[in-house]
C-alpha cells in the first residue's frame, strides 16, 4: 500500500472514531449518587483505553487511589475535579472531561456548522484569564476584543465564578493551560471588563451571533502585497470534516491565483484527519494548481489532524514550519457521555507510525518564534515571522524564474 493510501485509511478510521459517542449517561429513572460519574469514567477507560497494558494494570490502581475522594464529593464540580486529577496521571492526549455544550460545539465546528457564539476562547494562566483566540469576523473581533486582553469581569462576575464560563476543554495530562469557551445562546449579550494594558480598564459589549470556525477561515483569507510581491494567507481553526479542501482549492484558483507564496495558519486545536489527505492533494497532488512556496504556522495548541498535516508538510519538504513545537497530541479522540452533563474524551487506539512520531513529542518548527499571550494587544509574532519568510521565498522564487538576458 502506498504512503498516501496508508494515510487515507488511517484518516478514515480516525474520522469515524472522532464522531463516535457511546452513551453511558445518567439513567433518568435513577437519582444520581456521588461517585456515579467517576465510576462511569473508570468503566469507559477499563473497556476502551487504547493501551491494553495500561488499561489492565494502571487504570484499576488509579481508580482505587481516587475512588474514595470521588464518592465523598458533595458537588458535581468537586467530583469533576477529582476525575480531572486522576486523568492527569494518565500519559495520553485527548483525555479529559468536557461539558456536553463544549462537545456539541466541537462537533459543530468540525462540521462547519454555525451556532450561537461570542467568537472567543480564554486561557487560564496564573495571573488570570486571557483572550487566547478570537475568530476572524466573529462577534468578539467585531466588538474590538483582541488576543492578549485580560478578562477582569464578565457582566458583574469574576470570570472564575461566571455562569458564562464553560468548563476547561484542554487535555488533562498535557502541560497546556486550561482553555475555556464562553457559553452563548441566541440573543445573548455580555459586558466584558478587560485590560489591554495593566491597570487600564476597557469595557466592551459583545452580542452572540450564529457563526462558525469555518466562516472565520473564509473571513481570514487575504492577499498581502509587499514591494510588489503578493502572499496569500488563510487561518484554519480546525481541520474541518468537510469543505476545507474545496475552500482552499477555490481560493487557489481565484483570489490566490496570482500570489507567489501561501501562509497556511494551523494554530489552535485539531480536527478530522481524513481531510489531511484531501488538503495535501490540493497543495501538492498530481493535479494541484499550487506549485509555489508554502509556509505553515504552528503553535503549542496545534494538535491532532493539524499535527499530521504539519508533519507531512515537513517530512515531504512541501513547506516551512514557523512558530512553536506542536502539542504532541496524536491519539484519536473518542467520546462517551458519563452523566452529569459531562462527556469523557479519551483515546481508543493509536495511529501507528504517526502517533509514534508525534504523540508526546510534537512537531518542531523550522523557524522557532515565541508568542507571549498576556497583554499582547493583538500582536502576532508568529504570523509576522511567517509572512516575512513567505515573502523571502517569493522573492527567491521570482529571482530563479527571472529570464536570463
Amino acid at each position: 500500500m502506498s504512503p498516501m493510501r496508508r494515510i487515507l485509511a488511517l484518516c478514515a478510521l480516525l474520522n469515524a472514531t472522532l464522531f463516535a459517542a457511546p452513551c453511558l449517561g445518567d439513567d433518568p429513572t435513577k437519582e444520581r449518587a456521588p461517585g456515579d460519574m467517576f465510576d462511569k469514567v473508570v468503566e469507559v477507560l477499563r473497556k476502551g483505553f487504547y493501551d491494553a497494558e495500561f488499561r489492565n494494570s494502571m487504570v484499576p490502581r488509579l481508580a482505587d487511589q481516587y475512588r474514595e475522594r470521588a464518592h465523598a464529593a458533595t458537588t458535581l464540580d468537586a467530583e469533576r475535579n477529582v476525575i480531572e486529577q486522576m486523568l492527569g496521571e494518565i500519559p495520553a492526549s485527548h483525555l479529559g472531561l468536557l461539558s456536553e455544550a463544549a462537545h456539541e460545539q466541537m462537533m459543530r465546528n468540525l462540521a462547519g456548522e454555525k451556532a450561537p457564539t461570542f467568537g472567543m476562547e480564554l486561557a487560564r494562566l496564573d495571573n488570570g484569564f486571557f483572550v487566547a483566540g478570537v475568530l476572524e469576523g466573529g462577534p468578539a473581533e467585531l466588538a474590538g476584543v483582541k488576543r492578549g486582553d485580560r478578562l477582569v469581569r464578565i457582566d458583574e462576575d469574576d470570570p472564575a465564578d461566571s455562569p458564562r464560563l464553560d468548563w476547561r476543554t484542554d487535555d488533562a495530562a498535557l502541560p497546556d493551560p486550561p482553555m475555556h469557551a464562553l457559553l452563548a445562546k441566541e440573543g445573548d449579550s455580555i459586558s466584558l471588563q478587560l485590560e489591554r494594558r495593566k491597570g487600564e480598564p476597557l469595557q466592551i459589549d459583545v452580542a452572540a451571533a450564529d457563526y462558525s470556525a469555518f466562516e472565520a477561515a473564509r473571513q481570514s483569507a487575504e492577499v498581502v502585497t509587499v514591494n510588489g510581491h503578493s502572499v496569500a494567507y488563510i487561518h484554519f481553526w480546525y481541520v474541518h470534516s468537510r469543505g476545507m479542501d474545496k475552500l482552499l482549492e477555490r481560493l487557489i484558483q481565484k483570489e490566490f491565483k496570482d500570489c507567489e507564496a501561501l501562509v497556511l495558519d494551523l494554530r489552535g486545536r485539531g480536527g478530522a484527519a481524513q481531510m489531511v489527505t484531501s488538503v495535501l492533494r490540493v497543495l501538492a497532488g498530481r493535479n494541484s494548481r499550487w506549485r509555489k512556496p508554502i509556509v505553515a504556522l504552528i503553535d503549542n495548541q496545534t494538535r491532532s489532524a493539524k499535527e499530521m498535516l504539519a508533519y507531512e508538510l515537513k517530512t515531504r519538504n512541501l513547506g516551512v514550519l514557523v512558530g512553536q513545537t506542536t502539542a504532541g497530541a496524536l491519539l484519536p479522540a473518542t467520546f462517551a457521555k458519563v452523566g452529569g452533563d459531562s462527556v469523557l474524551m479519551y483515546p481508543a487506539f493509536s495511529l501507528g507510525k504517526h502517533s509514534e512520531a508525534i504523540e508526546g513529542k510534537g512537531v518542531a518548527p523550522d523557524i522557532e518564534i515565541e508568542s507571549p499571550l498576556p497583554f499582547s494587544g493583538g500582536a502576532d509574532p508568529i504570523r509576522d515571522a511567517g509572512m516575512r519568510k513567505a515573502l523571502e521565498l517569493a522573492v527567491e522564487r521570482a529571482r530563479i524564474l527571472q529570464p536570463v538576458m
